[in-house]
């Protein structure tokens, strides 16, 4: 009956604990990465005739811009969390001409994303939409002129700051990484080649040295042999002969 007592007194205490802890609330998070970016025309043309028109009016140098917006977090992304439009500025650009969207997890999300976007000078607007997690929305943005830096900004309920990431900044990094690498190994390996050069010709040079020492003793030697060996008169030869 005791034991009984302690036990009920010690799932109260623990149920009274339990109570007072914080709620842990999944945070929210939303991902904006920028897939590739290039210029439509790779080759100058010197004909004056050839022109890229957009609606009308000529792009002098157009760039397309591929743009993912996914909902990395564990909670959902509602309309109405969007106290202010999520706007990308590409900045340095001239003009932004046209944004479509090429791909999504929902298809609920095409007609949402051709609805609520909004061009300004510059900047791509996004009023607001609905992410699920997990959910996410690429699309093509066309600018004419290179964007020297895309700027993101957001003001949305429970969203402190976006998440960016840049895969053409990281495959640029890397394959800068890899070519300060390869002109490491070079250079490492052309140093080590003339330091077997070098170590080559020291022994070469020893071995002639001591060669020419080696030949020099031997001389020496049989110039000592020769002058420790007595020469036969000539009489006792003469005498032989009679």
């Amino acid at each position: 009956m005791v034991i009984g007592l302690v036990l009920s007194i010690g799932a109260l205490c623990y149920s009274v604990y339990v109570a007072n802890q914080p709620v842990k609330i999944p945070p929210k998070e939303l991902t904006c990465t920028l897939n590739s970016g290039f210029p439509l025309v790779l080759q100058v043309t010197e004909d004056k005739d050839f022109q890229i028109l957009f609606k009308g009016k000529e792009v002098e140098e157009p760039w397309i811009y591929n743009i993912t917006i996914e909902n990395t977090g564990e909670q959902p992304i509602q309309n109405e969390d969007f106290a202010k439009p999520l706007t990308i500025d590409f900045e340095q650009s001239t003009s932004v001409t046209k944004a479509t969207i090429i791909d999504a997890s929902n298809g609920d999300l095409w007609g949402e994303f051709l609805e609520k976007t909004s061009i300004d000078g510059t900047i791509l607007s996004i009023e607001d939409i609905l992410l699920n997690p997990g959910e996410s929305i690429t699309f093509n943005v066309f600018t004419e002129g290179a964007a020297g830096n895309i700027n993101y900004s957001q003001r949305t309920v429970g969203l402190s700051k976006l998440i960016l990431k840049n895969v053409v900044k990281e495959r640029n990094d890397k394959l800068a990484s890899l070519n300060k690498w390869t002109t490491i190994g070079v250079i490492a390996l052309t140093v080590i080649v003339i330091l077997l050069i070098i170590c080559l010709v020291r022994i070469m040079i020893i071995s002639h040295k001591f060669q020419l020492e080696f030949d020099e003793s031997l001389q020496k030697y049989y110039e000592t042999i020769k002058s420790l060996t007595p020469e036969e008169p000539e009489n006792d030869y003469e005498c032989q002969c009679k």
